[in-house]
């Protein structure tokens, strides 16, 4: 998955998947030009002006960002690096002005004013940027740029602000709006975590905007909706106020919505009036075959619900209602209900009819009603009975029996989806209806008849319960009389309670008789009733008899659609032939075209493998020029040794007459003492010569004193440049065997990778899982080679540092992208935490990278399959001149005899590999050394069984680089 998903951003980046995205969005904007200009009518010219003025600025900008990569392909000055700013400006315009047609459909001072100061602001700022990357950008550098960056950072936030826009707007597109939205902030929010790819573009962002820019095409039925829904509630408003100020109550305000609904729907009928003739054929049929499926149920209550069930099916209708008309008690009841959104039947009830006023002129007249949301705010007890917080938009359609009497009303709603129905919708019911009306009617008078009976058993019971406690009331009042009778005619005396009891006792009689007459009357309507559903039991027997003879007619149709279905197969098996053959033509076309790639491939690794060997034919000119300059200054060392040599030999001679001379004036001196013993009289002159003597025989000595020096410092010299000159033809040797082997791994590194592209023909998984292990051999050479050349130059001592500021970061980067295939080929987990705040570092950076590299390499070799690493940044001490790296694998760890060996030498005999150290012995090494060059410390600190982690710190600015600088 990960391999397509690096193709289709790889095939984006492409010059020919550059103009192929251009021109794709091009097209989505130009899809939503033609049905602006047809479906908005004349007089929303302010709707129809906006929309075109965003469609037109869109497309726009997508013609100038095609133009100038067209003239990028044609090699046209300039355009390569204007290409990167002008893309990313448009990219910010594009989703600024969706945003507005999103969040403002009408006219809107501020969002209007926002919109085109915005849009001058992204002008200048573009225009500004442009300019300056044509000045000072690189062709292959501008996604790595902070001017990249930066308009990263500006569409994130733009996207951001159109998101809690549209959430706060009332637009019926905001939602819509919303969802292009999101999709472009995972896109950004992704590109900018997996970090920007070397060139002009951002693929991520280019495939999001692929996915998101599409929804675009949505805006137009949110328009004209609302625009409908504004025309009708406009209309409703202005006519409920008429009325009010005239007072004329001839035309009531559904009669005028009847007639602006009656207009839409010829408006509507007008626009889709092509549609509906060729979809007439295929309708007839759909209603003919709800027919047949409806005749197939059992019993009346299951032809109501599939009736309801198909209706909201083909009218999308959240929820379908069939209701009776009021009976004389007013009560309205719901034979059938079916919500298509919890995909369930409703439960049949009753209701008052005042719940529903909307529905009186309906029965009246018998016309379809439309009502919108906004004209439903009379009708919350319906919506409370439905379980739904509003009706949301309605069609009521009545059913039309045999007598032009109103026996139902088909009721559509829409309190989820707020869909509206149009003058076809209309006309589905009206030509569906005919057909099954007898078979509705049937079924729809059984249940009414129910919903009678039941109401009627429910006022008997309740009569009966009346009756019943009335006569238990009155047997307590006749024992009440006959005791007090007994008790007259013990006295004489009547209480007045008796009279009262008497008079209570005579109305109860009467209530009896009228409940008996009462029960009479009902005993006498049950078996009207009885009689009547005798009838009905007819009629079903009869509904039974045309359902059998429409079961008999839907056998022959199946019969015919088999014999249709059966050449619609011939049909369809001969265009999958032509298909194939279109498919086969298409494959070898693709296969040639395969081909013409790989050769074009080909060509470019020939070109790159020719300038690599142009490169190594330059580097070992060079290297030859360096062994000449070697032998060159050898052959003058040597002059300069024979020269110095005589004049040793030289010195050597004069140090011998200086020698002579001292021993003959010694013998003088002591000659002139022995003359002084002899004549006191010259005691004075020879006690001056004698001085003179002396002085002279110091200077003397101390001239041999320095020409004894100057030979010892002569031969010291000659001990050096002979020590020297070793180590210098070693270096020259080793860097011209790694040289050699250098050209033949560059060439295998380049036909592995062009094998593993499968450019030239689809490889195996064996054999591809074989070339990737060569690949890493390979790398594993050539990193042992760059090895080789820092071991020898470290012990040659002629390796030099140069200062140049660098961000540690990029360090880190460029050693992980090496070790990249290290880690992948053990599934090894790297985990970096870099403190953002580190400052720059005044250092050599090939050193530098050299340290970071063998610490990731040891710690990747030492760490099990499926183990982890972890890399930390940090400044040591809360300090801004030192910082503290560190790297811990999870190996075996390393005993603590062997810590004090970690970074030496290891390949000698008498040095055996350490446990828990991955390094064969050199990279450790060499990290210490360099480290130590760079005026910084090393160290590794580990445990048994629990990994180990090795730590440098490392000053901000090298003192070695400094005083080389100095």
């Amino acid at each position: 998955m990960a391999n397509i998903f690096n193709q289709i951003t790889n095939l984006l980046v492409q010059p020919s998947g550059s103009m192929v995205y251009h021109l794709v969005i091009a097209f989505i904007f130009i899809s939503v030009l033609q049905p602006v200009l047809s479906f908005i009518p004349d007089e929303e010219k302010d709707q129809r002006r906006r929309l075109l003025t965003g469609i037109v600025l869109l497309i726009s900008s997508r013609l100038v960002v095609f133009v100038i990569a067209l003239l990028s392909i044609l090699e046209t000055s300039g355009a390569d690096l204007a290409l990167g700013p002008v893309e990313m400006v448009v990219n910010v315009l594009d989703i600024t002005i969706m945003i507005w047609l999103f969040a403002f459909q009408r006219n809107n001072k501020a969002g209007d004013v926002g919109l085109a100061l915005f849009g001058l602001f992204l002008l200048a700022s573009g225009l500004i940027s442009t300019i300056f990357w044509s000045i000072q950008g690189d062709l292959a550098t501008f996604n790595q740029s902070g001017l990249a960056f930066g308009w990263q950072v500006i569409t994130l936030a733009v996207i951001i602000i159109g998101l809690v826009t549209l959430i706060l707007s009332n637009s019926q597109a905001r939602f819509q709006g919303i969802l292009m939205m999101a999709i472009l902030l995972v896109g950004e929010t992704l590109q900018l975590i997996f970090g920007p790819a070397a060139g002009d573009y951002f693929p991520i962002s280019r495939l999001f905007h692929l996915v998101a820019f599409p929804l675009l095409v949505g805006i137009l039925q949110n328009f004209v909706s609302g625009s409908q829904a504004f025309r009708i509630g406009k209309s409703e408003t202005d006519i409920e106020e008429d009325l009010d100020d005239s007072g004329d109550k001839a035309l009531t305000v559904d009669d005028e919505l009847d007639k602006i609904n009656g207009e839409q729907d010829r408006e509507d009928a007008e626009i889709d009036e092509a549609s509906i003739q060729v979809a007439s054929k295929a309708l007839d049929f759909h209603i003919y075959q709800n027919s047949l499926v409806m005749a197939s149920a059992s019993s009346s209550q299951e032809i109501c619900q599939m009736f309801t069930k198909l209706t909201a099916h083909a009218l999308l209708a959240d929820i379908c209602l069939l209701i009776t008309p009021p009976d004389q008690d007013e009560q309205v009841h719901l034979i059938s209900g079916y919500d298509l959104i919890v995909q369930e039947h409703l439960k049949a009830i009753s209701f008052d009819a005042s719940i529903i006023p909307r529905f009186k002129k309906l029965l009246e007249n018998g016309r379809t009603i439309h009502l919108l949301d906004q004209g439903n705010e009379k009708m919350y007890e319906f919506a409370d009975l439905l379980n739904v917080d509003d009706i949301g938009n309605m069609m009521a359609y009545p059913v039309v029996g045999e007598d032009d009497e109103v026996i139902a009303v088909i009721a559509l709603i829409s309190p989820y989806s707020k869909h509206i129905w149009n003058a076809a919708d209309q006309e589905y019911l009206q030509s569906a209806l005919p057909s099954i009306t007898a078979l509705l009617q049937g079924a729809i008078t059984p249940q009414r008849d129910e919903f009678v009976i039941k109401n009627l058993e429910e006022k008997l019971e309740t009569a009966h319960s009346e009756k019943n406690q009335l006569q238990d009331e009155l047997q307590s009042l006749e024992k009440k009389i006959a005791d007090l009778t007994e008790k007259v005619e013990e006295g004489p005396q009547l209480p007045p309670e008796i009279e009262t009891l008497v008079v209570k006792n005579e109305s109860l009689e009467s209530a009896m008789d009228l409940i008996q007459e009462e029960n009479q009357n009902l005993q006498s309507k049950t078996d009207e009733l009885k009689e009547a559903i005798k009838n009905l039991e007819e009629d079903k027997n009869k509904i039974l008899a045309e359902k059998q003879a429409l079961a008999k007619e839907h056998a022959r149709l199946l019969e015919e659609q088999r014999v249709l279905a059966t050449e619609h197969a011939y049909v369809l098996e001969e265009k999958a032939e032509l298909e194939s053959q279109t498919e086969i033509s298409q494959e070898i076309q693709a296969q040639l075209d395969a081909l013409n790639h790989a050769n074009e491939d080909l060509a470019k690794k020939n070109t790159e493998i020719q300038s690599q060997t142009g490169e190594l034919t330059s580097e070992n000119k060079e290297l030859k020029e360096l062994s000449e300059e070697l032998a060159q200054r050898n052959t003058e060392i040597s002059k300069e040794n024979e020269s110095f040599a005589e004049k040793i030999k030289d010195l050597s001679e004069e140090n011998t007459l200086l020698i002579e001379n001292l021993n003959q004036l010694q013998k003088e001196y002591e000659e002139k003492l022995i003359g002084l013993a002899e004549s006191d009289g010259k005691t004075e002159n020879l006690y001056e010569e004698l001085q003179k003597s002396q002085q002279r025989s110091e200077e003397i000595e101390q001239k041999l004193a320095e020409t004894h020096e100057t030979l010892e410092n002569l031969k010291q010299f000659k001990e050096e440049k002979a020590v020297q000159a070793i180590p210098n033809e070693e270096s020259e040797v080793m860097a011209s065997i790694a040289q050699d082997l250098r050209q033949p791994l560059s060439s295998i590194s380049g036909y592995t990778d062009l094998l593993i592209s499968e450019s030239v023909g689809i490889l195996g998984a064996l054999q591809k899982k074989f070339l990737e292990r060569v690949k890493a051999s390979t790398e594993r050479m050539n990193q042992l080679v760059n090895d080789l050349v820092h071991v020898t130059t470290i012990d040659s001592g002629n390796f030099l540092f140069t200062l140049q500021p660098l961000e540690l970061m990029d360090v880190i980067d460029n050693a992980i992208e090496t070790t990249s295939g290290q880690f992948r080929e053990k599934e090894i987990s790297l985990r970096v935490n870099i403190n953002p705040n580190l400052p720059k570092m005044h250092t050599d950076k090939d050193a530098l990278q050299q340290i970071v590299l063998h610490l990731l390499q040891n710690a990747g070799t030492a760490s099990p399959t499926e183990g982890e690493v972890m890399l930390k940044a940090q400044l040591y001490e809360k300090t801004d001149d030192v910082i503290l790296l560190s790297v811990s694998d999870t190996g075996e760890g390393i005993p603590k005899e062997d810590i004090p060996r970690v970074f030496s030498r290891l390949y000698r005999a008498d040095n055996p590999l350490i446990q828990g150290v991955g390094d064969t012995g050199v990279g450790l090494s060499i990290a210490k050394t360099l480290t130590e060059a760079l005026g910084g410390r090393i160290w590794v600190e580990s445990e048994q069984n629990a990994g180990s982690t090795y730590s440098v710190l490392l000053p901000t600015t090298s003192p070695a680089l400094t005083q080389q600088e100095g």
